[in-house]
């Protein structure tokens, strides 16, 4: 991933910043709403099952099955994505990128032409924020597609599409941005934690 952030940097003056997150948000309605269906299931289970339960350790039996699948949902993404709307994932990802453009100070660079390229794999969702010197605008249809290539190869998995395709930002943003002899690397182009 480096090397695919140098070569876009070597020919536009952009700043690009790569940050990876397992997840962007705190899903645990998801967790409490798989754990409130699986208790309303065993105790359908325990009601119109023909053959007759002892009823003696039923709460606790009903709550012991609800915590045992929340906290199992706590751990599979592709639950979580399920019981969580996608107007929620998609407005987390969007307030957890903008936080951190500003947290790790991707409006360093002096001609302000920071673009951050977030990746979070719970949502499988890209998300791009640039600083005020890159005119979304101005790069046209060609940046948007390069961009929904981005999110379909992480949506993927497919590692080697999502290189070919951030190396591809390198001449949209050359063509309104280009690399000056003074530019620098201001911040680092290794994958962010």
């Amino acid at each position: 991933m480096r090397d695919a952030v140098a070569e876009v940097e070597q020919r536009t003056s952009a700043e690009i910043v790569v940050a990876l997150r397992r997840t962007s948000g705190h899903y645990g309605q998801a967790d409490l709403t798989a754990g409130g269906l699986a208790a309303l299931a065993a105790l359908c289970v325990f009601l119109y099952y023909p053959e007759p339960f002892d009823f003696t350790f039923l709460p606790l039996e009903i709550l012991a099955v609800s915590a045992l699948t929340a906290a199992a949902c706590a751990h599979l993404p592709p639950l979580r994505r399920l019981l969580t709307s996608r107007r929620v994932r998609d407005e987390n990802v969007h307030d957890a990128a903008r936080a951190f453009f500003v947290d790790r100070g991707v409006t360093r660079k002096a001609t302000r032409t920071g673009v951050l390229i977030y990746l979070s794999a719970l949502e499988h969702r890209v998300e791009v924020v640039t600083d005020i010197g890159v005119d979304e605008e101005a790069l046209g249809p060609r940046w948007k597609a390069s961009l929904a290539v981005l999110s379909t190869a992480l949506a993927e998995g497919s590692l080697e599409r999502f290189l070919d395709a951030l190396r591809g930002l390198g001449p949209i943003l050359a063509e309104k941005l280009p690399h000056h002899s003074g530019d620098t690397n201001d911040l680092p182009d290794e994958v962010a934690p």
